[in-house]
């Protein structure tokens, strides 16, 4: 009979262990759907957080592969006690090999190197983990929601400054000239300004205001202050023509997100609200709801859940991989765990 060791026992206590808090943090997720208020939220990412790390922890201790291939399969069966549909079961097969596929990457990396460091080993396969994670999310997401009506869905439609960061990066790379978009912290006024500086703002914004009077026959505010106080007279003229081009700037951008726009915002939230308002005035008219199925409002709200866990979860990944370094330390302080030195020979290139 086979005497299992001290690292295959907590190996299934770490799967028994994932099992029931992936039962608890897909009800929470499940509530969360139908009241995502920030209790909720918090809630889940709690919940969420809890299993990640343990889970990542049990990918540098599980060795045989059936134990891999369990401690995958654990994180997503208690999914279907809240939800039942085919694409979310096949979408789950998906992220069970991708999770499968992460545990396998660190189990290699362990293997390859000489020395064990929990950081490096657990770093190589994170990234599938968290895909794995944000795919199974978002399919979730969407059994819950697909056959509620549109006026309940459309509302809900919102893209992370996280999200809008990894979008500004490929439009950075792609066009050099917006590389301001991609600094974290670029304000309206910021990227306005930066725009000037490349000459790229002056040709969209000047028209708008050669013909200074507005249609009622008023002078703009702005301009009229600058009159009163006699700044055209002394030499700021350079001052107001920035002025205004940064509140046309700031006008134009209004127009995008349906709401005024004072310029200290954020240009990763504004861009965030700019989508989310074109997304629900093209879906609330009535021509939508003729041309379009029902089934288009889930399916986008769905992929924009997507998109937001993928760059969301590569931070938090790094927090998870600390917590589970954390219970590795106490495994190995107890006993559960041992770390020894032993002679290995390697096959290197000579010079």
């Amino acid at each position: 009979m086979k005497q299992f060791t001290s690292r295959e026992i907590f190996g299934v206590v770490i799967a028994l262990f994932i099992f029931c808090t992936a039962f608890v943090s897909w009800r929470v997720f499940f509530d969360t759907i139908s009241h995502p208020d920030l209790a909720h939220i918090s809630s889940a990412l709690l919940w969420f957080s809890v299993m990640g790390s343990v889970f990542l922890l049990g990918a540098v201790v599980w060795q045989e592969k059936w134990l891999e291939l369990a401690g995958a399969c654990v994180v997503f069966l208690p999914s279907f006690f809240y939800i039942r549909s085919f694409i979310h079961s096949a979408l789950v097969i998906c992220s069970i090999l991708l999770l499968f596929l992460s545990t396998r990457l660190i189990q290699a990396e362990i293997e390859n190197r000489i020395r064990f460091h929990f950081f490096r080993n657990v770093r190589s396969g994170s990234f599938l983990f968290m895909l794995g994670l944000s795919l199974a999310l978002s399919s979730f997401y969407f059994a819950s929601i697909e056959k509620e009506s549109w006026e309940e869905l459309v509302p809900r439609f919102s893209v992370g400054e996280g999200a809008a960061t990894v979008v500004f990066k490929t439009v950075a790379y792609l066009y050099p000239a917006w590389k301001n978009l991609a600094d974290e912290g670029m304000t309206v006024d910021g990227f306005l300004l930066s725009l000037e500086k490349d000459g790229s703002m002056s040709s969209s914004i000047s028209p708008q205001y050669q013909n200074i009077q507005r249609s009622n026959g008023e002078i703009p505010t702005l301009l009229s202050e600058y009159i009163k106080r006699g700044a055209l007279q002394s030499g700021d003229g350079r001052v107001l023509s920035q002025e205004l081009a940064l509140q046309a700037g700031r006008e134009q951008i209004a127009l995008l997100i349906g709401r005024p726009v004072v310029g200290d915002e954020k240009i990763a939230d504004v861009f965030s609200l700019a989508i989310q308002y074109k997304i629900i005035t093209a879906l609330s008219g009535e021509q939508a709801t003729r041309h379009f199925s029902p089934i288009i409002v889930p399916v986008l709200l769905a992929v924009l859940l997507f998109l937001t866990l993928i760059p969301l979860g590569s931070g938090i990944s790094l927090v998870w991989i600390f917590l589970g370094y954390l219970i590795f330390r106490g495994a190995v302080f107890v006993g559960w765990l041992k770390l020894e030195n032993l002679e290995r020979e390697q096959q290197v290139l000579l010079p």
